[in-house]
């Protein structure tokens, strides 16, 4: 999975989760980022292995700077 954040380097996303589902209702976390994974202005690749394949893919921002 790749990921960015916003164009500015003072505002990172630092708590965050990515989460799968089939159904659109019902979501599963598939990755929860260590703390802290900033996601700043840059691509980042994070390797998300599940055993079940997901046709939806959320990621949840918890928390970030501004």
């Amino acid at each position: 999975m790749a990921l960015r954040g916003r164009d500015s380097k003072r505002e990172r996303i630092y708590n965050w989760r990515i989460e799968g589902s089939n159904d659109s209702a019902n979501y599963t976390i598939i990755f929860t980022a260590p703390n802290p994974t900033y996601l700043g202005n840059m691509v980042q690749h994070f390797p998300v292995e599940t055993s079940n394949k997901c046709r939806i893919i959320n990621v949840s921002i918890i928390d970030c700077t501004s």
